[in-house]
């Protein structure tokens, strides 16, 4: 998908997943315009992070069709350039990483700190 090979070109990885959580879903309904959460344990699988730093993980406005997401996608890719994630209000979230094992990886730990 056009989204999906945006998001792989201008991160340089090899793996974008996309899931419509239910716990992605609650956090972009208690959040404004980012999720922020730090100190605990399951941020140090999203690297380069560690216990002490702080995920910030953006959040844009859903749309009625998945292309009409590119404009936000592109403005978070610019604006969060060391975020591997974004929310999507009231939808899920999509998450990447060099390979699937680690989009996947750091997408577990995300589900996990949403709880």
């Amino acid at each position: 998908k056009p989204l999906f090979m945006r998001i792989c070109r201008t991160r340089q990885v090899n793996a974008v997943i996309h899931s419509h959580s239910i716990n992605a879903l609650l956090v972009t309904l208690l959040f404004e315009k980012e999720y922020s959460i730090s100190n605990m344990e399951m941020i140090k699988g999203i690297p380069p992070l560690g216990f002490n730093s702080t995920l910030n993980i953006p959040i844009i406005e859903n749309q009625p069709h998945e292309n009409e997401l590119e404009p936000a996608i592109e403005k978070v890719l610019e604006e969060y350039p060391s975020t591997t994630a974004v929310l999507v209000r009231s939808h899920g979230i999509f998450v990447w990483g060099k390979t699937w094992e680690k989009a996947k990886t750091q997408l577990e730990c995300m589900e996990y700190l949403f709880k």
